[in-house]
């Protein structure tokens, strides 16, 4: 599935990115999917949960902002 999410050109969303988009990519295990990223060396950016799920986000090597979702039942 794609999805188109424009946001408000002063929305601080893509920070610290300065590029114009964000990539956003569901995992089934959060923690899991953390743990092998700060294995491997990546850093996270933030960690965060509501009642749509768990979310991490990191850049990658050119910059752009990624965020990873695990969705709740609630979320999906």
């Amino acid at each position: 599935m794609a999805v188109w999410s424009p946001l408000p050109q002063n929305s601080d969303e893509m920070t610290p990115s300065t590029r114009d988009f964000m990539l956003n990519l569901a995992v089934d295990d959060m923690d899991l999917f953390i743990a092998r990223l700060t294995a491997k060396g990546v850093p996270i950016l933030k960690r965060d949960q509501d009642a749509l799920g768990k979310y991490a986000w990191v850049l990658d090597p050119d910059g752009t902002k990624i965020e990873f979702w695990q969705p709740t039942s609630a979320g999906q």
